[in-house]
């Protein structure tokens, strides 16, 4: 964020849809390298790409395991089917997108990024002594 807002200044950085695209056009050096624009696209999809799919092998691992299931096949394509079904009903274009990213997302997220966390940790904590004491 603080590249994009040193390349582009505030004013463009506000009105840009995606500040990453604009930031990586005005790459220029020595009138021989420039236009990086797919090779920066290309990069996002790729990484975007191994992060869902390392969530998704999480999630999977996760249900196994907490279910006590023999085996990952289980469980792999159904959950590949719900989370491929709510991502489409998550947000039907940008507009919707944006809402819930930067003004929803903020309020939900915290429950479960921070809050719920702490409490399982401190229940873990709470665990943990109570079988050292015992």
């Amino acid at each position: 964020m603080a590249l994009n807002a040193s390349v582009l200044g505030p004013d463009l950085l506000s009105r840009s849809t995606i500040p990453f695209m604009a930031t990586t056009s005005k790459i220029n050096i020595g009138d021989f390298i420039q236009k990086m624009d797919g090779i920066s696209i290309s990069t996002l999809v790729i990484s975007y790409f191994f992060k869902a799919v390392i969530y998704f092998y999480v999630a999977v691992m996760a249900v196994t395991d907490l279910w006590k299931l023999k085996g990952i096949q289980v469980i792999a394509i159904p959950l590949g089917i719900i989370i491929l079904f709510s991502s489409i009903m998550v947000a039907e274009n940008s507009v919707e997108n944006y809402i819930e990213g930067y003004i929803i997302n903020p309020y939900v997220a915290f429950p479960f990024q921070t809050a719920i966390p702490i409490l399982l940790l401190i229940v873990a904590l709470v665990r943990k002594k109570k079988q050292s004491a015992a």
